[in-house]
């Protein structure tokens, strides 16, 4: 345990300070925006932490698109994280000589509940991407493109779409920040953590601004509590501590309601165009914000909040150019490469790309949930309302209470606040929101769990509004009663992490040399070795340990089934997602039934080695959203038939020598 915490505690050391450089830069460059969009705020510092983080998202995003992040070895990268904190240092000096910002409010007592759900965020960043968390199935998406796309765009000079990763050509504006931080620290995988920890950083900040608007409807001590419950929610910690892109959409949210709820003293317009930059970096961040941030915050902005008339529209009118400023980066980028400014979406009507109409048709079926309304129904009461808890619809996925008691804490509270004449509106707005996202959550996706994140905010709200209603007439020994459950669903995140890998969450802590085999490589090279252990240390090896170290430095690897390459170094593995068609689809088609042609297309291509994971060919396969042709039995069949296997990991994958 002692040496897990070292490890830790060495990890954060060498990551925290490059997240926060980041993080501080973002709130400097929010000082003249919230100056001047919303001057009269009563939450300054947040609402420029949320416009900050917005603009040097937008500005990350421009910048790697272009390749300007890259020039010079970052010095841009450099250069825009000294300009931002230097904004900040003279704001705060500026502050200390007469207040540039509102003096900061006293902590509550009640925000001492974060500490645990805080400690669990922070030591689950510092383990290396690949090994937690189960739902996640070790954060496969951060290997396959959250931080596998910003190290091929350092490799690459920019950040372009990639034809073997679809992914490329989504917004990207968080995987761009992850560029950022790969730029300035050239491309070290180790970089990593400094990602993970800066999403962590992000999942703070969203639970601040959220303690902030809380604080502003229902006094100090209930706005730390609505803090609190953010942070504690174990899917903020789950995704928080990956280098994911949720907590990004989150904090957008968080600071949109902030403002709406605010009634601060702004130009109509301004305010407009403030809330427009939030959502349309929400948008940017995870498309499917479009749903659960841009949709229901633009409809209350129209249909529920005050004032009526002209105004409102010139607030809405401002919000709408703040969305379409704010995306226009993303947009242009995909028009550009692809003739469609969403793709891989609205393939049908805007063009497909390099893309065939199967591969689009793939990409459709796998993103959508092809049930009727009953099963739609059925399937968002197991994802949201009983997530975890009790008997696992699928026995094959991870079922663990992730939402804890919070889906039931809202609804409770609507019922409360909207009986409240006091708080009725409020209540009612927050109720609107979480009821649009929950519509669309389930009418327009496949109804997975972790897409619903960003309702924590107006849920957390929403519980605030209806503590604020019920504290007149409840007893002190009350109060404390409902302190104490808090401080429980506070430990929830570390009991889950406790569970995690069958009791060992702490044994990769630090250890991104163990995933790319450098471990392994050490030990093979001692003097030492017998044969029996060097054979059963390969027998145990990671395919890194093959790619990184024991082949020989010409050797062009083609990777069949594992899109996860973060850990494998250098240019000579060849890889693609699920979605996309790579040079074993198009050996199959030009070879047809003749195996040995396929592997002769292959050599002719260049290609070395062939590595098969079999088992995530059999779940794309079982899902269908592979290449039809491209089976396990049938690549498979083609390697052991005229190729040589040389390695057998213990993983299930297969190294074969073409």
């Amino acid at each position: 345990m002692l040496d897990a915490g070292l490890n830790a505690l060495f990890t954060l050391g060498g990551a925290i300070p490059l997240a926060a450089f980041w993080i501080a830069a973002a709130i400097g460059f929010g000082w003249p925006l919230r100056a001047w969009l919303v001057p009269g705020t009563r939450a300054p510092l947040c609402v420029q932490a949320v416009l900050g983080v917005a603009a040097l998202l937008v500005v990350d995003t421009i910048a790697a698109r272009t390749g300007a992040l890259y020039l010079a070895g970052g010095a841009l990268g450099w250069s825009l994280l000294a300009a931002g904190t230097l904004m900040l240092l003279e704001q705060a000096r500026r502050h200390g000589g007469g207040g540039a910002l509102e003096r900061l409010p006293r902590l509550s007592r009640v925000a001492w509940a974060a500490a645990p759900p805080l400690l669990v965020l922070l030591v689950a960043a510092a383990s290396a991407p690949g090994w937690l968390w189960g739902s996640e199935f070790g954060g496969y998406d951060a290997l396959s493109y959250h931080l596998q796309l910003p190290r091929e765009w350092w490799d690459l000079g920019r950040a372009a779409g990639l034809e073997h990763n679809v992914y490329s050509y989504l917004p990207s504006y968080v995987e761009c920040a992850y560029a950022h931080l790969f730029a300035v620290r050239h491309g070290a995988i180790e970089a990593a953590y400094a990602c993970q920890v800066l999403h962590g950083g992000l999942a703070v900040l969203a639970s601040i601004v959220t303690g902030r608007a809380a604080t502003m409807l229902a006094g100090r001590a209930i706005g730390a509590a609505a803090a609190v419950l953010v942070l504690a929610t174990p899917w903020v910690v789950v995704v928080g501590s990956l280098a994911y892109n949720e907590m990004a959409v989150t904090l957008m949210l968080a600071g949109a309601l902030l403002l709406l709820l605010d009634d601060a003293e702004a130009r109509p317009a301004r305010l407009g165009v403030a809330i427009g930059v939030m959502l349309g970096v929400a948008a940017g961040a995870k498309p499917t914000a479009l749903l659960l941030v841009v949709v229901p915050v633009l409809g209350l902005l129209v249909f529920s909040a005050a004032p009526r008339g002209r105004t409102r529209l010139v607030s809405v009118s401002g919000a709408v150019l703040g969305v379409g400023l704010a995306i226009a980066p993303a947009l242009a980028h995909d028009l550009v490469a692809t003739g469609n400014p969403v793709f891989p979406f609205l393939t049908g009507w805007l063009g497909s790309g390099h893309w065939s109409a199967e591969q689009a048709a793939i990409w459709d079926a796998g993103h959508g949930a092809d049930l009727r309304l009953g099963e739609r129904l059925r399937s968002a009461w197991d994802q949201l309302a009983r997530y975890g808890i009790g008997p696992a619809p699928d026995p094959g996925e991870p079922w663990r209470p992730q939402w804890s008691v919070l889906p039931w804490l809202a609804v409770v509270a609507c019922a409360i606040g909207v009986t409240d004449r006091r708080h009725r509106a409020t209540a009612l707005r927050l109720a609107t929101v979480l009821g649009i996202q929950v519509v669309l959550w389930i009418a327009f996706t496949h109804v997975k769990s972790r897409f619903m994140v960003p309702a924590v905010a107006p849920a957390a709200l929403v519980i605030a509004v209806a503590a604020a209603s019920l504290r007149p007439r409840v007893p002190r020994a009350a109060a404390a009663v409902g302190l104490l459950a808090l401080v429980a669903a506070s430990l929830v995140p570390a009991i889950l992490l406790a569970g995690e890998k069958d009791g060992r969450p702490f044994a990769a802590l630090g250890a991104t040399g163990v995933f790319a085999g450098e471990a392994h490589a050490q030990r093979l090279r001692a003097p030492d070795l017998t044969a029996a252990e060097r054979g059963q240390l390969l027998a145990d090896a990671v395919p890194a340990l093959w790619v990184n170290f024991l082949l020989p430095p010409d050797a062009r690897v083609l990777s069949v089934g594992d899109a996860t390459p973060l850990y494998y170094r250098g240019p000579g593995l060849v890889y693609q997602t699920t979605w996309d068609r790579g040079p074993f689809s198009a050996a199959l088609r030009d070879g047809g039934d003749d195996d040995a042609a396929v592997l002769d297309a292959l050599r002719r291509d260049g290609f070395t080695h062939v590595l098969v994971d079999p088992a995530m060919l059999t779940i794309w396969q079982r899902e269908g959203w592979n290449d039809p042709p491209l089976t396990a039995e049938r690549v498979l069949g083609a390697c052991e038939a005229h190729a040589t296997e040389i390695a057998r990991m213990r993983s299930g994958a297969r190294l074969f020598k073409l």
